[in-house]
């Protein structure tokens, strides 16, 4: 008789949210590593995900996360305080910048 095969279920997602569902049901698609690594839970379900996590690939790709900055962290979010200091920055940077243009010519 053949054996049932284990599902990537909510379950399992909220015990790891590093991984989300994969192409079908019996797989997990990790989050961290690089995109399209499927780690397959059909044979022994939470174990094969522990396994990859435990793994010095997945590791190593956690290291590097943690290691850079998000993109979004280089952005000034609107209606902030240091949008306002921006603004002023740059106006100033364009008021000097003319005033020495001016100032210069003969």
């Amino acid at each position: 008789m053949p054996k049932r095969k284990c599902k990537f279920t909510v379950e399992l997602q909220s015990k790891l949210p590093c991984f989300k569902r994969g192409r079908d049901e019996w797989e997990a698609q990790c989050l961290v590593c690089k995109p399209g690594t499927y780690v397959s839970v059909a044979n022994k379900g939470i174990n094969d995900l522990q396994t990859h996590v435990n793994s010095d690939r997945h590791k190593k790709a956690v290291q590097g996360e943690g290691s850079s900055m998000k993109l979004t962290e280089f952005f000034v979010k609107p209606g902030s305080k240091t949008e306002d200091a921006v603004t002023a920055a740059e106006g100033t940077y364009a008021f000097h910048t003319v005033n020495i243009t001016i100032a210069s010519r003969p």
